[in-house]
């Protein structure tokens, strides 16, 4: 009886406690809080920065071969990128470009931006094909994005199946054990 209780009690506060953190998530603090993490957590980080990557490049690229001004496509990009660090990033570069300075410059500035894309969009920048330059590193983000989900796919399988596994052992040893407890007393 006084285990039931415990387990009950167990039970409530895991469920308020996750009833009040995604009270918290909905609250703009909270999703700030989360938007950090998701830029800087080691396993993470680079999926979500890739997405963004590939979400920001594809506007911009589309938006500056069809005539597009940078200023606008910049602005663009952060209406399209819901991470409130990756906006933040983006109005620091449309800053530097308003400032007359180049949106090579202004990606040099971004800590959690790949030198890849530095370097490929300071190039692209300098020789005139930043549309094409942008698409193209869109593209090559997308590949990749894709060779890492279906990795973390694979390696998600043996994970979910051993917690499966565990979840059915508890359920059976909970049944099971009352039954031999049962059959112990009237022996």
């Amino acid at each position: 009886l006084v285990g039931n209780v415990y387990l009950a009690a167990f039970f409530g506060a895991c469920g308020a406690g996750v009833f009040l953190l995604a009270a918290w998530l909905r609250k703009e603090e909270g999703l700030a809080v989360l938007d950090r993490l998701k830029v800087r957590m080691p396993l993470l980080k680079d999926i979500f920065l890739q997405i963004y990557l590939v979400q920001s490049l594809r506007v911009m690229g589309l938006s500056l071969t069809h005539g597009v001004s940078v200023v606008d496509a910049l602005n663009a990009c952060r209406d399209i990128v819901k991470n409130v660090e990756f906006r933040r990033f983006m109005y620091q570069v449309e800053t530097q470009v308003n400032q007359g300075k180049g949106i090579a410059e202004g990606f040099a500035q971004g800590a959690f931006v790949p030198s890849l894309v530095r370097q490929m969009i300071a190039t692209g920048e300098q020789a005139g094909n930043l549309a094409m330059v942008m698409n193209r590193i869109a593209e090559f983000y997308e590949r990749e994005l894709e060779k890492k989900v279906m990795l973390l796919s694979k390696l998600a399988e043996p994970i979910m199946l051993l917690l499966m596994g565990s979840v059915v052992g508890v359920i059976v040893s909970a049944l099971i054990l009352p039954i031999f407890k049962i059959s112990r007393a009237v022996h």
